[in-house]
């Protein structure tokens, strides 16, 4: 019996390993959100990044992805290794609570998509607080409209397309130069990579500024996020834990640490310690 499990530990293994993609491009985008709608002239903004193959795609902060992608694993090591030789290496310990990063604009935005177009899913995974929550959908479907206006994004000839996803109307700009069916955030489904989309209210914006090809063999269209220690909850009910950490963070996290002296930090603002609190939610999915 022993030597069934293991023999079948060992193919699922093997099957696991063959689904998974190298990764062929990453595009950086910069996103932009207004959030708050009693506060639109400071939208959230974000640098984002869309891994791609041929049947996979992941859409994360830069930040989760220069710690997570093999690249940056390697050159950071060798980056220590370097300083060690030198003997300016020195170890740093972090002494006290938890601490929550924050922006200007509200609690940064920790979340990861993963579609999957084999098993035709999208994962949603996020860290809000600190706790994982994910929960995976079907692939929804856009009835995408092509029209015949073009532009030139990144050096790449688009075609506009019209298309309704999450109760908002997007336009967004693909190229058929890059054959990849995928775009930033959950938008999906068109003959070419999505470089630009914005819907149709202006209050989320996504616009590619850098595209890379992937060398890198180690460098897979897997999930950064560890859903080993992830909770899995309802698309409905994240999206209302999500509203709350937004509009009452210090809420959320006295309900998930009780009593903990939790440290803020702000890139924006160094030195700035308050946490701005969302007074008009603005999800990005309406419905």
């Amino acid at each position: 019996m022993k030597k069934y499990f293991l023999a079948f530990l060992i193919v699922s293994q093997c099957l696991e390993l063959k689904a998974q993609e190298q990764t062929v491009l990453n595009i950086v985008y910069d996103f932009s959100y207004k959030r708050d709608l009693s506060d639109t002239a400071n939208p959230y903004k974000a640098e984002m990044v869309l891994s791609t193959g041929t049947l996979n795609s992941r859409y994360t902060t830069r930040d989760l992805f220069n710690r997570n992608s093999a690249a940056a694993i390697k050159k950071n090591k060798q980056q220590e290794e370097k300083a060690n030789a030198s003997g300016g290496g020195s170890t740093a310990v972090a002494v006290g609570g938890p601490m929550l990063l924050v922006s200007n604009a509200g609690t940064l935005i920790n979340e990861e998509i993963f579609i999957n177009k084999s098993k035709s899913t999208l994962q949603t995974a996020g860290r809000i607080g600190f706790k994982n929550y994910h929960f995976i959908v079907s692939l929804p479907g856009i009835n995408w409209k092509l029209s015949n206006e073009t532009k030139v994004v990144l050096g790449y000839n688009c075609q506009k397309a019209t298309g309704d996803f999450g109760g908002r109307t997007f336009e967004t700009w693909f190229t058929s130069e890059l054959p990849y069916a995928f775009g930033p955030w959950k938008l999906n489904g068109l003959p070419g990579l999505i470089l630009a989309a914005n819907d149709t209210k202006n209050e989320l914006s996504f616009v590619a500024r850098e595209i890379t090809k992937n060398e890198d063999p180690e460098e897979l269209v897997t999930s950064y996020m560890n859903l080993g220690r992830s909770v899995e909850v309802k698309p409905k009910e994240y999206h209302k834990i999500t509203r709350s950490f937004a509009s009452d963070p210090a809420a959320i996290i006295e309900a998930q640490i009780p009593g903990a002296a939790v440290s803020i930090r702000n890139p924006d603002s160094p030195g700035n310690t308050t946490i701005k609190k969302i007074a008009r939610y603005n999800p990005m999915e309406t419905k």
